[in-house]
This record gives C-alpha cells, sequence and structure tokens, in this order.
C-alpha cells in the first residue's frame, strides 16, 4: 500500500539511504521516491491518500465511498451486508476505485462461498470442498473468525514453556503470569468476566512486592491454579458474528441499549447490552461490548468504586452509539448502587469534588431517567468483579444474553421499592462561622512584655470601674499602691478572659449549664481539646479541671482543681516568663513542676522551653559561635619544589630557668617552623624585647637563609621587630639575602589559626623532655645544646606513615631535605673536592635527589593534609551590623560585647573574619571568637492568627555586664587598612 504513493521531489530528501552492489564497490546515495514502511508519516500519508481517492467517486458510488472511508483500518477493510447482490456489488466498486488508486485489494473473506466465487478467491474446480482447501478459522484484525458457521471465539493458544507450565501444575513467576494473561486478544471485552481475574491477581503479586522471576506464594499459586483451569472453557466458547440471527437492518427500529455497571473491592466492570423483537415478536438480547478495570491500588470506598463504574459504563455507551450505523431508540443505565442513584437525583454540587466532577460527567452524557436500579443477584456487570458469579456454567447465557428479566415484559423489569432519598455521604463540609462576644475588659496583651504590669494594669482598670460604681458622697480615698485584692481581682479577669478567646464555645456551654442548672445539661462534643479533661466553672466564671484527687487531705483547692490555660496564648506565654525569671532562667522542671500546683496548661514541658528559647538573658548567655566550614590551606603549606624555609612560622614559649653562677635567669625557645615541610630551627632567646627577637631572626637567616613570609600572632615583640626590620631594611641587606621578606601576622586572639607552628612548639618541648631526663637546672650552653638536641629530633620524625613492605628505604622526614637523609648519615656531597667533574657530577645528583624527596612529599605527604578534621558544615555568616559577643576564656559573664562594622571573606568567599566596634574600639576577630546576638521580636502566631510568644528587647533581664578584657591584641582604632593586613594561615 506504502508503494503505491509517491512522494514530492523536495520531500524525498528524507529518505536517503545507502547501497553498493558487493563490498568492493564504494557505497551509493539513493532517495526513496515512495512512502517507506517504517517512517512514522506513512500510515497519515496513506489514508489520506485513500480516502481522497474514494472522494472523487463519491456520486457514483456513495455505499462503495462510505465504507472506504469508515471502515478501513490501514489496508485492512471489514464490511457486513443484508444479502449476496449487495455484497458482491459493493465489494466489486470498492475495488475499482482502489484500483483507481493502485491499491489492489486482495485476500478475500467472507462467510458465503458464492462471494468468494465471484471476487475470483476460490477457483470453480476446488468449490465442491471448501472446509477441505481452507484453514478452519481466519484471523480478523486479532480476532478467530469461523468463516464455515459465521463465528467468533477468542485464541487460548499460549507459549510452550506456558502451556508446559500449566500442564505440569508448576508454580508460576510473575513475568509468566503477565505473558500468559497478554495472550488473550479481546478488544471489545465479550470475554472480559473471565479475563479480569487474571488482572485482579497479578494486581495482588504486583502490590506484594513479588520481583519479576521470582515464584508467587501458595495463596497465590492456588489462584492461579484455579484460573488456569478455565483455558479450555474460554477456547470453547463460541459468540454469533452477527447480534441476531433472524433480524435484519428494519427489525432495528425498536432497537434498546442496556449498560450495566458494578463494581467490588476488587475492581469495576460495564455491560453493553442490544434489545430487539425479532420478526416472531421474541425478545432478544445479546452482548455488544463490556469493559472491566482492576480497582486502583489506593484503597477506595465501596460507593466511590461504583461511581467509577457508573462513569465507565457512560463511556461504553458513547463508545457502542459511536461506532454502530443503526439508530438506537431508547437507553437504560442500570446500577445496583442507590447511593449513586441517590447521587445523580441530588444537586451534585454540595458533593465533595470527586463525587461532583463524576455525577457531573454522568449527567452530562446523560440523563437522570435513563438511570434505573437492578438487584445484585440480576446484574450481569457483576460477574465481572466477583469471581464466585465470572467464571461459571451458565455464564455463555446470563454473560452474553444478558438478564432473563430484559427477555419479559417491561412493566416487570425492576424498580426501586422505596423512594431514594439523597445521601448524606461524601457531602461537602458545611462552614459556618460562629460568634461569640467575649464579656469582661478587652486587654491588648502584646503590648506587655511582663505579667506583673499586666496585672497591675487590670487591676487599676477594676479600681476606676469600682470607685465610679460607688456614687456616694465621700469620695473613697484610693491608696496609690495596689492592695493584694485587687491584684487577685485583676489576674482572675485576665484568665477569664484567656479561656474565653481560646475555649469559647466551651464557655459558653460550661455558663450555660451553670445558669440553668435545672435544665437538661448540654454536653461536650468528643471532637473538644477539654472532652478528656472534665472541665468546670467555678463561682468567678474561671475554668478549671476536676481531676479524681478531690478527696486528698492537705492539699490545696488549686491543686485539686488546677485552671485549665491555653499553650498558645499571650497571657499563658507571660505567666510562664514570670516563672521563669523567678527561678533565674535555669531548671526548667523546677518550673514545670511549680506552674502544675496552680494550672493546667497542655504540652507543659514544650511552653516552658518555648519560652526559655524566646527569652533574650538566655539567648545571650546561651550564645554559641556558629563556625563556617574548614578553610582550604593557604598556598605556603603546599609550596613544593622551594627552598626550606621559603615560608616560615615564628612562635616564643619559656620561661625556662638557667643557672648562671649563683643567680637563675629566664631564656625563652624562638621556634621557626618551615610551613611546607614541617622542619624546625630553633634559637635560645634571653628576652622578650623587640632587639632579642631580631637578634634570633638575624641568626635563623645566617644559617638557614631569609625567608620570603614570616608568619607570627601579634605578640608586640614580633610588632616591633617587623617595624624596625621595615625601617633598617637596607643596612640589614647583608644579612637578609632578599628584601622582599614580608611578615604577615594571624588575627589576634585566634591561636589555631597558628596551629602549624605551634604544634611544632609541643614537639620541641616533648623532644627536650626526651633528650634530657634530669630535674636539675642549667646552664646558657647547656640549654642551647639542649634545644638543638630537640630540634634534631622533631626534624628527624616521619612525616608519612611507610609499610614495611614498601619500596622506599625509609619514611619521608624534614632532615631529607635539610641534610639529604633522616639523621644527616647519607652524605650528598663526596669528600674529595679536587675533581672539578666529581662536584659537578656530585651537584647534579643531590639536584636529583631533592627532585626525588620533593615528588615523595607530593605523592604521600599532600594526600595526608587534604582532610578536613572539623568544621564540616556551612555555618549562617555573619553580617554587618550584627550584634556580637567576643568569646573569651574568661567568665562567660565577663565576656565583652560590639557590633560588626565590617566583615573580611577570605580566598574561597566565606566570611572568616570581622571588625568589631566594642567599647575599646576597632577589634579584629575571627567568626570562632564572635557569638551573634538573636535581639529581633519574634512573635509566634497560632493556626488561628493568636499570638502567643515573643520578648520585649528594651524590657528584659539585663544581660551580661560589657567589661573590657586585657589581653596582647593590638587594635588601632579608625584604622581598617592596618586591621586587614592579610589573611592568616589556617590551623593544621
Amino acid at each position: 500500500m506504502f508503494h503505491q504513493i509517491l512522494i514530492r521531489a523536495e520531500d524525498r530528501h528524507s529518505q536517503r539511504f545507502l547501497w553498493r552492489k558487493d563490498p568492493s564497490c564504494p557505497p551509493e546515495t539513493y532517495l526513496m521516491d515512495v512512502a517507506n514502511f517504517g517512517s512514522t508519516c506513512s500510515p497519515a500519508s496513506a489514508q489520506f491518500v485513500k480516502n481522497k481517492n474514494a472522494k472523487e467517486f463519491q456520486e457514483q458510488y456513495p455505499r462503495a465511498v462510505e465504507g472506504i472511508i469508515k471502515n478501513h483500518y490501514v489496508d485492512d477493510l471489514l464490511e457486513s451486508y443484508e444479502s449476496i447482490e449487495e455484497a458482491i456489488r459493493v465489494s466489486e466498486e470498492m475495488r475499482l476505485i482502489h484500483a483507481n488508486a493502485g491499491f489492489e485489494l486482495r485476500n478475500w473473506l467472507s462467510n458465503s462461498t458464492e462471494v468468494l466465487h465471484r471476487l475470483g478467491e476460490i477457483k470453480p474446480s476446488s468449490s465442491q470442498d471448501i472446509k477441505s482447501n481452507r484453514k478452519e478459522f481466519q484471523r480478523v484484525l486479532g480476532m478467530m473468525w469461523w468463516t464455515n458457521e459465521d463465528i467468533l471465539c477468542l485464541s487460548t493458544v499460549v507459549q510452550e514453556a506456558i502451556q508446559k507450565l500449566i500442564d505440569e501444575g508448576e508454580r508460576p513467576t510473575k513475568r509468566q503470569l503477565l505473558k500468559c494473561l497478554m495472550v488473550f486478544f479481546d478488544p471489545l471485552g465479550l470475554w472480559s468476566a473471565l479475563l479480569v481475574h487474571g488482572k485482579i491477581l497479578l494486581q495482588d503479586i504486583w502490590r506484594k512486592g513479588t520481583q519479576w522471576d521470582e515464584k508467587v506464594d501458595d495463596a497465590d499459586f492456588e489462584r492461579w491454579t484455579r484460573w488456569a483451569s478455565l483455558f479450555q472453557d474460554i477456547g470453547e466458547i463460541r459468540i454469533p458474528r452477527c447480534y441476531f440471527q433472524n433480524a435484519t437492518v428494519r427489525h432495528y427500529q425498536n432497537l434498546q441499549l442496556h449498560i450495566f455497571a458494578d463494581a467490588s473491592e476488587v475492581a469495576y466492570a460495564a455491560a453493553a447490552y442490544f434489545w430487539i423483537t425479532n420478526p416472531d415478536g421474541i425478545v432478544e438480547c445479546t452482548l455488544v461490548a463490556a469493559k472491566t478495570k482492576v480497582a486502583p491500588l489506593k484503597p477506595l470506598s465501596i460507593p466511590r468504586l461504583e461511581l467509577r463504574a457508573a462513569v465507565l459504563g457512560v463511556r461504553l455507551m458513547q463508545f457502542v452509539e459511536q461506532s454502530h450505523s443503526v439508530k438506537i431508540q431508547q437507553r437504560f443505565l442500570w446500577s445496583d448502587s442507590t447511593t449513586v442513584l441517590s447521587w445523580l437525583r441530588a444537586d451534585h454540587r454540595k458533593y465533595k469534588q470527586y463525587v461532583a466532577c463524576r455525577v457531573g460527567e454522568l449527567l452530562e452524557a446523560s440523563n437522570v431517567r435513563e438511570w434505573h436500579w437492578v438487584p445484585t443477584k440480576l446484574n450481569p456487570a457483576d460477574m465481572a468483579t466477583k469471581w464466585g458469579k465470572g467464571p461459571c456454567k451458565n455464564i455463555a447465557g446470563a454473560w452474553f444474553n444478558g438478564p432473563e428479566f430484559l427477555k419479559g415484559s417491561p412493566n416487570e423489569w425492576p424498580r426501586e421499592k422505596t423512594k431514594l432519598l439523597p445521601t448524606e455521604e461524601e457531602l461537602r463540609p458545611c462552614h459556618v462561622h460562629r460568634h461569640i462576644s467575649i464579656p469582661g475588659m478587652v486587654f491588648d496583651l502584646q503590648r506587655y512584655s511582663r505579667l506583673s504590669r499586666l496585672i497591675g494594669s487590670a487591676a487599676y482598670v477594676h479600681r476606676v470601674f469600682d470607685s465610679r460604681k460607688q456614687m456616694s458622697i465621700v469620695k473613697r480615698q484610693n491608696s496609690s499602691y495596689l492592695s493584694s485584692e485587687e491584684l487577685l481581682k485583676g489576674q482572675r479577669t485576665l484568665i477569664c478572659l484567656s479561656q474565653w478567646q481560646a475555649f469559647p464555645d466551651e464557655m459558653v456551654l460550661l455558663t450555660h449549664n451553670q445558669q440553668n442548672s435545672t435544665d437538661k445539661q448540654l454536653q461536650l462534643e468528643k471532637s473538644s481539646s477539654l472532652y478528656r479533661l472534665s472541665p468546670m466553672l467555678d463561682t468567678f466564671g474561671i475554668l478549671r479541671m476536676e481531676g479524681r484527687i478531690t478527696a486528698a487531705p492537705n492539699v490545696t483547692e488549686s491543686s485539686k482543681f488546677p485552671i485549665i490555660l491555653p499553650r498558645k496564648h499571650r497571657f499563658t506565654y507571660l505567666m510562664l516568663d514570670d516563672y521563669h525569671r523567678r527561678f533565674r532562667h535555669c531548671n526548667h522542671e523546677t518550673v514545670v513542676n511549680e506552674v502544675r500546683q496552680k494550672y493546667y496548661v497542655p504540652q507543659l514541658r514544650v511552653a516552658v522551653k518555648q519560652v526559655a528559647k524566646a527569652c533574650q538573658w538566655c539567648k545571650v548567655y546561651n550564645v554559641k559561635p556558629s563556625i563556617p566550614r574548614m578553610a582550604p590551606l593557604p598556598a605556603v603549606r603546599l609550596a613544593s619544589f622551594e627552598r626550606p624555609f621559603t615560608h616560615t612560622g615564628l612562635d616564643l614559649f619559656g620561661p625556662l630557668v638557667v643557672k648562671i653562677g649563683r643567680s637563675n635567669a629566664k631564656r625563652w625557645i624562638a621556634v621557626f617552623t618551615c610551613l611546607t615541610i614541617r622542619a624546625v630551627h630553633v634559637e635560645v632567646v634571653h628576652s622578650l624585647s623587640t632587639s632579642s627577637c631580631i637578634k634570633s631572626i638575624r641568626r635563623f637567616v645566617v644559617r638557614r637563609g631569609s625567608p620570603a613570609t614570616i608568619y607570627s600572632d601579634n605578640g608586640t615583640n614580633f610588632q616591633g621587630a617587623n617595624r624596625l626590620l621595615q625601617e633598617q631594611m637596607e643596612e640589614l641587606a647583608i644579612t637578609f639575602t632578599s628584601t622582599s621578606t614580608k611578615w604577615m601576622f594571624i588575627t589576634p586572639g585566634t591561636p589555631h589559626m597558628g596551629g602549624a607552628w605551634e604544634r611544632m612548639v609541643r614537639s620541641i618541648k616533648n623532644g627536650m623532655n626526651a633528650a634530657y631526663q634530669s630535674h636539675a637546672k642549667l646552664d646558657d650552653e647547656s640549654l642551647e645544646t639542649l634545644v638543638i638536641e630537640a630540634e634534631g629530633i622533631v626534624n628527624s620524625r616521619p612525616l608519612t606513615y611507610l609499610p614495611i613492605a614498601s619500596e622506599e628505604s625509609e619514611a619521608l622526614t624534614p632532615n631529607h631535605f635539610l641534610l639529604g637523609s633522616s639523621n644527616g648519615a647519607h652524605q650528598l656531597v663526596p669528600q674529595s673536592r679536587n675533581n672539578v667533574a666529581i662536584l659537578q657530577k656530585s651537584w647534579s645528583q643531590t639536584e636529583l635527589y631533592l627532585a626525588t624527596f620533593w615528588r615523595r612529599w607530593v605523592r604521600e605527604y599532600l594526600p595526608t593534609i587534604a582532610k578536613r578534621t572539623k568544621w564540616f558544615a556551612e555555618g549562617k555568616p555573619i553580617t554587618s551590623g550584627d550584634l556580637v559577643v567576643l568569646v573569651d576564656e574568661a567568665i562567660r559573664s565577663t565576656w565583652e560585647r560590639g557590633r560588626v562594622v565590617e566583615v573580611i571573606r577570605s580566598s574561597d568567599g566565606r566570611i572568616r573574619q570581622a571588625i568589631v566596634q566594642t567599647a575599646r574600639g576597632l577589634i579584629r576577630r575571627v567568626v570562632n571568637k564572635l557569638a551573634v546576638l538573636e535581639v529581633e521580636e519574634k512573635c509566634k502566631t497560632d493556626p488561628e492568627g493568636q499570638c502567643y510568644g515573643g520578648e520585649d528587647v528594651g524590657s528584659g533581664d539585663t544581660a551580661m555586664p560589657a567589661t573590657n578584657i586585657s589581653d596582647k591584641e593590638v587594635a588601632t582604632q579608625n584604622e581598617s587598612g592596618a586591621v586587614k593586613q592579610a589573611e592568616a594561615a589556617d590551623d593544621d
């Protein structure tokens, strides 16, 4: 069919392909001139050409044109005729029309041998025995058609492996069960009453989580065996191709369409039947089509499933009407669900959206008068939803021929026994607005931050009202101070106000019961939050809980009948805040115990914790710094293939007491640390002055070379040495090999940023303890010898772990870069210096050794410092304007406060330092030492919009006082350039 359609020249390039006659020839490019099988557009193009060609013969052969346009499925034709003459005539016309477009109709099938003879499908010589020369059945669009008997049947031929599985009674897998189910092709659903149970079984297996190649369990295997035993019965069912054997088109004048719908917990179905009266006056009914669906995995109620079955029936009705050319005179839709029928007869807009939308679809496609009730026992669709009625012997009569009552008089058809009334099931919730006027005075509780002030205000209001009520001649002389009675009266008023606002319905009901004690007492609804508390009103109208300890002696009345307070209310918050302050912001369990003596608050512990969380004093006292993720290592820690001590960290430790004659003197140790290879160089310093510091640096430079950068803390001797070195750089040029040495200072108060050399200080101390075990005091010479021995011990430590079976001879140490080996025993330069060639060769060998050490450093040492050891999570970044507390090692109450003036970002974009304005001026600190104070007023709101929590910043307790901290930091006020001198080295 496709090859008879020519493609336009400009569109042929979309169908290019390569071709060559044999492998030795180069491929040639060809174009398909006609529609190609496999192209997406070919079927649509073929249908368009077929219909366009047929419309050219509309006036000559209208019946044939109608069949070509409406009854073609791609290149297949399926038609029915009332007589043999009409079939031959129209078929010849169709053949003629198709031949005009180059289409050839062939392989004709018919239940009439005369038609096949006239169309040339059976030769005259073979017409005497058609059955022996042709197959017993033919396939028509997937259906099996027995042309001799003109009946349809369902193919039950499964794969050989599946058939063997059924015959031997083996347990199938989920994959094999699906293969068996997909064998049955039933487009009209004629056998769906039997096949739906296989779908239900597959859904149950899927719901259990059975894998594709996993055997089914015992229960499912029993159901499978029961269903597979029906295959032979399914294959023996024969359905006439014609709806009615003895009826023609003129007998369809009284045609009726009956739709039956039903549902169960596992499936829902709809079946369509044609009903006519044949020429003999006998009523005939036959199945036209059916549709079944398994229930969704999400559980639904039976009424909702019945409603979905009704929708399925309406859609099946529309399909049947559109697929037939005969006119249907009447339509009947049957359902055994009185709930669905009541929904149809009621206003569907008052039901929930699920029901309303589906009822609207039913009413749009059908009329309410077309819906009728049928008992479940007489509903044929019930056979497809329940196993007990589906696979039975009389299915051929009940399912295919319709229920028995349709063959009787319409007056005898089932009718509703009682009038269907609208059901309350699936009704939309009715929202009723109820306004209750709250008695008593109304206070704006949000304006108060203390319970004492709120109670005092209420007491003064009562005083004013009471004084106006007393109209005596002698005016009452009120005292300026409130009495305990007035304060207690104000507190009662506030409690009643909070209870009326939180429990208006309960208060109205209990007030009515209290005022009308002789009438019938109203009961609280079970949905009320106070239902389980047995609430009652006292003489003052306060809501209390009637507990079970009424008879307990030596117990106060407030403990027997505690006052009920709402948890999410401003008064409750202020009351709990008062207890929280009374017990000095600590010991929450004590607060809980004291509150329970007089009040009942739901989820009391949660409320107490919320109060403590919102308390400004607790925020300040419990504040902690938000530490960002650990920064990447600075470039000086990763500078490979450079001279040792190019980047040096400097620190002092001590003092150490030495003996000079009969007196004692103090000495300090200067530790120079190579930030790259972690080697150390020590010098004995006689004082902490700037002069001693410079002298130690001069000795270090002479022995180790001038460093490019020096890192240290902010000690005054280091600051002075840096200033003098910058001023006297020209005079010291003979000592410093490079005048570009830069001194970098870490952030004040952050020793962890100097962890690279602080760790070496501890190693030096351990080395000194290992080299000298005596407790006697040393002299200067012994001390210098001791620290140099400790230096050798530290420089010979392994930088990396080396297994015993490693290819390397020994672990890498700092001495490999300084001496050529771990202990200096291996000489890189030979002792003979007479031959210049030997010296040059030795120098090359030395460079080779150093390059080898550096490659090992990159390969073995760098991976060990790549992993972060702490501070993995991202902290909330600090911002300018934040109020902060400077975290110090001193007592928490003495921590200094300030405001962030400027933030400093590190190389990775994170904020790690900030400049803080304090009472002492501008101070630079890392964020690890800054704790942000949350001083914003946060009002928590319940779902009803009632604000019940918060904090008045200006009225809280005085937090930690600001006290100056005496430390060694130097913060130059209003000199941000000097403060932002440089980023410090990170900790190790």
